[in-house]
C-alpha cells in the first residue's frame, strides 16, 4: 500500500513538472512576442507621439550638413552602414557564434550531458538544445527589450539631431519669425517641408543612440560568452580576440554616427552604458555566467573537498601551538631522596621493576616519588 502511494505521488509530481515547464515556455513566448511588436510600433509607425520643442533655425549644432559629413568619407572605406543592417548583424551574429560554440563543446567536452524529461519518458530535451534555446532566447529577450528602453527614451526626450536642419528640408528660413529670450529666430516643427514622416521621425530622436546601444550589448554579450562557456586553456588567445574584434566594432559604429552627424557624443556614451549595462546583467544574473547549476550531489562533493582543505590548512597553519611529544618526564636531582642499601624505609618505597614501562605508568610513578620525597624533606627541615 505504501509502495503505491508512493508511486502515485511520483507520478503526480512530475506530471506538475511537465505542466509547469510547458505554461512557463509558453508564458516567455507571449512575453518575447508582445516585446517584439511594441518596439516594431514605437520605431517603424507613428503611433506613439514624439516630444516636439522648438529650435533655433540658426543654431549650429543643428545645422551639420552632407556638406561636413564628407570629412569622413574616407574613413572604413566610404561604408555608410544603414542602421537596419546594424540591426540585422547585431541580432544574427551573436546567435550564430553561440551556435558553434555549443556545438564545439558538446563535440569535444568530456563531462556528462544532462537530459529534461518532459513528460515523463516520452519527450526529453539535449543539453545541446537546452543550452541553445536559453542562451539564444535570453539574448533576444535583451536585445528587443534594449531596443524597447532606448526608443522610450527617445520618444520622450526628442532631442534633435546634428542633421537636423537638413534632413527637414527648410526652404525659407526666414518663416522664423518668432523671436527666443535670446533674440534669436525659432520655428516649429510644421515648418518642415521634408515628405518622409519616418525619415523625419528619426531625426528628431537622437538621445540615446540605439546603434551605441545595440552594437555595445552584442559585443559584450559575445565576450562574456566566450570567457563564460569556453573554458579551455587551448583558446586563451582565441577568446580575447574574438571579444576585441566585435567590442572595437562597436567601437566604430558609434564613432561613425558622431562623424557622421547621427549623434552628440553624449548619446553614444549613454547607448554604450545602457547596452553594456544590460548584457553584464543578463550573463551574470540571469544566465549564471553561462555555466550548468549543480545538482545536488555535486554541490555536496565540492562543498566537503572545500571544508577538507580548509580544515587541512588550518592544521598546518597551528602546528606550532601543539606541544611536542614526551615519552618520558624528566626529574632532577635535587627532588630526589637518595637512600643507602641499608635504609630501613628502602623496602617500604621501593618499587618492584616494571615490564612495560609506558607512559602513563612512568609517569604517574615520577609524581608519586616526588610527592612522598618533598614530604620527608620538609619534616627533617621542621626538626
Amino acid at each position: 500500500m505504501a509502495d503505491m502511494s508512493a508511486s502515485t505521488f511520483s507520478n503526480n509530481s512530475t506530471g506538475f513538472k511537465s505542466i509547469l515547464f510547458c505554461a512557463t515556455v509558453l508564458l516567455e513566448f507571449i512575453v518575447l512576442s508582445t516585446i517584439i511588436l511594441l518596439e516594431y510600433f514605437l520605431r517603424w509607425t507613428e503611433v506613439f507621439p514624439i516630444r516636439k520643442a522648438s529650435f533655433s533655425c540658426y543654431d549650429p549644432d543643428l545645422s551639420c550638413t552632407s556638406k561636413d559629413a564628407e570629412l569622413l568619407s574616407e574613413f572604413a572605406f566610404s561604408a555608410v552602414v544603414p542602421p537596419e543592417a546594424v540591426y540585422a548583424l547585431s541580432f544574427s551574429i551573436p546567435p550564430f557564434i553561440i551556435l558553434i560554440g555549443e556545438i564545439g563543446f558538446y563535440t569535444f567536452t568530456d563531462e556528462a550531458q544532462r537530459t529534461i524529461n518532459i513528460i515523463k519518458d516520452q519527450c526529453s530535451i539535449p543539453q545541446l538544445l537546452r543550452r541553445l534555446f536559453r542562451f539564444i532566447g535570453v539574448f533576444i529577450f535583451g536585445g528587443f527589450t534594449l531596443m524597447v528602453f532606448v526608443d522610450i527614451i527617445k520618444i520622450m526626450v526628442g532631442r534633435l539631431r546634428p542633421d537636423f536642419l537638413e534632413v527637414c528640408h527648410i526652404s525659407n528660413r526666414s518663416v522664423c519669425s518668432s523671436i527666443f529670450p535670446g533674440g534669436e529666430p525659432h520655428g516649429t516643427h510644421d515648418l518642415c517641408e521634408n515628405p518622409n514622416r519616418l525619415e523625419l521621425r528619426q531625426a528628431r530622436t537622437s538621445f540615446p543612440s540605439m546603434n551605441g546601444a545595440l552594437t555595445a550589448y552584442a559585443a559584450l554579450f559575445i565576450g562574456m560568452y566566450l570567457h563564460g562557456a569556453m573554458r579551455s586553456h587551448t583558446v586563451r588567445i582565441i577568446r580575447p580576440f574574438i571579444s576585441f574584434v566585435f567590442i572595437m566594432l562597436a567601437l566604430l559604429s558609434g564613432l561613425s554616427e558622431i562623424g557622421l552627424c547621427l549623434s552628440f557624443w553624449t548619446d553614444t556614451v549613454v547607448g554604450y552604458c545602457m547596452g553594456s549595462s544590460l548584457a553584464v546583467y543578463l550573463a551574470y544574473v540571469v544566465l549564471n555566467n553561462f555555466q550548468e547549476h549543480l545538482q545536488r550531489d555535486e554541490l555536496l562533493e565540492i562543498l566537503n573537498s572545500y571544508i577538507a582543505n580548509s580544515y587541512h590548512n588550518t592544521e598546518k597553519r597551528y602546528d606550532w601551538l601543539r606541544p611536542e611529544y614526551v615519552t618520558s618526564i624528566p626529574t632532577s636531582r635535587n627532588y630526589v631522596h637518595e637512600r643507602s642499601p641499608s635504609d630501613c624505609s628502602d623496602a617500604k618505597y621501593r618499587r618492584p621493576r616494571l615490564r612495560h614501562n609506558t607512559f602513563r605508568r612512568d609517569t604517574s610513578y615520577s609524581i608519586e616519588r616526588y610527592r612522598r620525597n618533598s614530604h620527608i624533606h620538609g619534616t627533617s627541615s621542621h626538626m
